[in-house]
């Protein structure tokens, strides 16, 4: 059969405009408990979205700290094989005198 997933903001958006187009009102139209509860699963879903941004931005700020902490190891270690490297020309010097 007919499954539709949609989510209540997109549902809202349709239903506000049939509710403009028929000229009525929401709560007139749904009734108090209807609405009541029309109004609670819209806040729901408005905190299940913020949830999801803040997890995805924890997950962002923790990746970039784990790229910043790689380039910062990675330049360690080029610079300590910088070091060795002239270390190792430096005694090559000494011995060719």
């Amino acid at each position: 059969g007919f499954s539709l997933h949609a989510t209540p903001s997109q549902v809202a958006f349709h239903f506000k405009r049939l509710m403009k187009v028929l000229e009525w009102g929401s709560l007139a139209y749904l009734g108090n408990e209807m609405y009541s509860q029309w109004q609670d699963c819209l806040e729901e879903e408005a905190l299940c979205q913020d949830e999801r941004e803040k997890r995805h931005t924890l997950r962002r700020e923790l990746t970039e700290r784990k790229l910043l902490k790689l380039e910062r190891e990675l330049h360690m270690k080029e610079n300590e094989s910088k070091r060795s490297k002239d270390r190792l020309d430096d005694d090559h010097a000494v011995v060719g005198e």
